[in-house]
């Protein structure tokens, strides 16, 4: 087959050519409205995604914090409870 027979151009008198390169040009019209319209929404959502994910940042240091309190106040106690031993001997008086 010839490549050109393939080309609109050479079947512009078409009714069902012009019909598809319609279609085709008002998608096209549909992608780039679209495109605008996320671009607007990434715009206005940008500054919540920062904040959430500076959020979640904070949340794993408390989480850190957290843990290392957990181990350290057990160690207190223990200590604390080995001081009072060795001081009063293992009298509760």
């Amino acid at each position: 087959m010839d490549e050109k027979a393939h080309r609109p151009e050479r079947r512009g008198d078409d009714p069902w050519v012009t019909k598809i390169l319609e279609t085709v040009e008002a998608l096209d019209v549909n992608i780039k409205t679209l495109k605008i319209a996320v671009d607007a929404i990434d715009a206005q959502t940008r500054e919540m995604r920062e904040l959430w994910t500076a959020l979640e940042g904070g949340i794993k240091i408390l989480h850190a914090l957290g843990v290392f309190a957990k181990w350290t106040a057990g160690i207190v106690a223990g200590v604390a409870a080995a001081w009072y031993a060795v001081k009063h001997g293992g009298n509760t008086n």
